[in-house]
Formats: C-alpha cells, structure tokens, sequence
C-alpha cells in the first residue's frame, strides 16, 4: 500500500511547518559549536576570563579549620515535624 500525499492545503501547510521547524531546531543546536570554532565570543566572556581574584582575605566572618576540625561533632537531628493543618 503506498501513502497518499495529502490532498488538503491545510494537511500540506502542517507538514510543512513541522518540517520546517524540525529543521530549524536541529540546525540551532548546532550554532554554538560554529561560533565557538570561528572564534566569535561577546565581549562579556573576554572580560569574565581575564578577572582575577584578588589575593585577599575573603570578606565575611569565617571560622578557622583547624578549629572546626578539633570541635566534637555533633549528632546529626532531624527538624521538628510540622503538623497539618488540612483536616
């Protein structure tokens, strides 16, 4: 048995439409692998690869390692249960 085309213009506009889009999805996922081969990269990525960190302390209170390191550890508990309120 061989397939018919389809006879209606709105059946062929459909299928047209999903081929196309079919199309265009696979071709897009390819685009970043193109633009990365030619060398193409926004100006934002060549700025964020040429920070450095400085070479300061971190800001912010942390503990010593050492310190946490000699603490006794403590017995992990599990949260309180939260009762419901759906009756």
């Amino acid at each position: 048995m061989q397939s018919k085309p389809p006879t209606q213009p709105l059946q062929r506009c459909i299928r047209l439409l999903c081929y196309i889009l079919c199309c265009s999805l696979l071709l897009s996922s390819f685009i970043p692998l193109v633009v990365s081969d030619l060398g193409w990269t926004s100006r934002a990525q060549g700025v964020s690869q040429t920070v450095r960190p400085r070479p300061a302390a971190p800001e912010g209170t942390f503990p010593d390692l050492d310190e946490v390191r000699r603490r006794p550890s403590e017995e992990a508990r599990a949260p309180q249960e939260i009762h419901s309120t759906i009756i």
